[in-house]
Protein backbone atom coordinates (compact mmCIF):
# COMPACT_ATOMS: atom_id res chain seq x y z
CA UNK A 1 0.00 0.00 0.00
CA UNK A 2 0.95 3.43 -0.81
CA UNK A 3 -0.14 6.73 0.02
CA UNK A 4 1.69 10.25 0.32
CA UNK A 5 2.29 11.76 3.88
CA UNK A 6 1.93 15.58 4.20
CA UNK A 7 3.56 16.89 7.26
CA UNK A 8 3.29 19.98 8.50
CA UNK A 9 6.54 20.88 9.42
CA UNK A 10 9.80 19.21 9.54
CA UNK A 11 10.24 18.56 13.17
CA UNK A 12 7.03 16.58 12.27
CA UNK A 13 9.30 14.56 9.52
CA UNK A 14 12.07 13.93 11.94
CA UNK A 15 10.39 12.93 14.72
CA UNK A 16 8.50 10.10 12.20
CA UNK A 17 11.96 8.37 11.42
CA UNK A 18 12.01 7.12 15.40
CA UNK A 19 8.63 5.34 14.38
CA UNK A 20 10.64 3.65 11.73
CA UNK A 21 12.66 0.39 12.24
CA UNK A 22 15.43 2.61 12.92
CA UNK A 23 13.43 3.83 15.93
CA UNK A 24 14.85 1.79 18.81
CA UNK A 25 18.58 2.33 17.80
CA UNK A 26 18.31 6.41 17.23
CA UNK A 27 16.26 6.32 20.84
CA UNK A 28 19.47 4.34 22.20
CA UNK A 29 22.05 7.63 21.39
CA UNK A 30 22.97 9.60 23.77
CA UNK A 31 20.41 12.84 24.43
CA UNK A 32 23.30 14.94 22.61
CA UNK A 33 23.88 12.70 19.75
CA UNK A 34 19.52 12.42 18.83
CA UNK A 35 20.05 16.43 18.85
CA UNK A 36 22.67 15.85 16.13
CA UNK A 37 20.83 14.15 14.48
CA UNK A 38 17.69 16.17 14.36
CA UNK A 39 19.70 18.96 13.38
CA UNK A 40 21.05 17.88 10.60
CA UNK A 41 18.08 15.87 9.27
CA UNK A 42 16.30 19.41 9.82
CA UNK A 43 19.36 21.51 8.28
CA UNK A 44 18.81 18.70 5.12
CA UNK A 45 15.10 19.25 4.71
CA UNK A 46 15.52 23.21 5.03
CA UNK A 47 17.74 22.50 2.26
CA UNK A 48 14.99 20.92 -0.37
CA UNK A 49 12.06 22.47 1.32
CA UNK A 50 11.96 26.14 2.32
CA UNK A 51 8.72 26.59 3.32
CA UNK A 52 9.19 24.05 6.10
CA UNK A 53 6.79 21.66 4.55
CA UNK A 54 7.42 18.02 3.96
CA UNK A 55 5.11 15.92 1.69
CA UNK A 56 6.62 12.54 0.63
CA UNK A 57 5.72 9.21 -0.23
CA UNK A 58 5.17 6.61 2.49
CA UNK A 59 4.69 2.87 2.07
CA UNK A 60 3.20 0.31 4.55
CA UNK A 61 4.00 -3.08 4.47
CA UNK A 62 2.44 -4.57 6.68
CA UNK A 63 0.16 -7.82 6.77
CA UNK A 64 -2.09 -8.90 10.17
CA UNK A 65 -3.81 -12.04 10.48
CA UNK A 66 -6.26 -13.07 12.71
CA UNK A 67 -6.84 -16.91 13.67
CA UNK A 68 -10.40 -17.89 13.17
CA UNK A 69 -12.14 -19.07 16.03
Amino acid sequence: MSAHLALKSHAYCVESAYATPIGPKLRGLSDEKQASFRQATTDQLNAISKDGKTIGRMVSNIVSAEKPA
